[in-house]
């Protein structure tokens, strides 16, 4: 594996185009899509993107608590 996030989507001729919606933030702990939004969790919090938009909506942080690992957060 790698650090990048990559969404391959068929066009025109069935030829894949690719698209990279996230690097260097660590490895992709859990994924969810739904319509035109896909969302996932790395060891810096959850990430949303807007597939039409082509544009990521925002990054919520995980709280920073040296007690607590990423582990001790699931993904429902």
């Amino acid at each position: 594996g790698d650090n990048k996030l990559t969404l391959y989507e068929k066009t025109f001729l069935n030829r894949l185009r690719s698209t990279v919606l996230c690097e260097c933030e660590g490895y992709v702990q859990a994924i969810a899509w739904h319509d035109r939004f896909v969302a996932w969790a790395s060891e810096v919090g959850v990430r949303v993107y807007d597939l039409v938009a082509r544009c990521s909506l925002g990054l919520i942080q995980w709280e920073k608590s040296p007690n607590r690992s990423i582990e001790d957060y699931r993904c429902n």
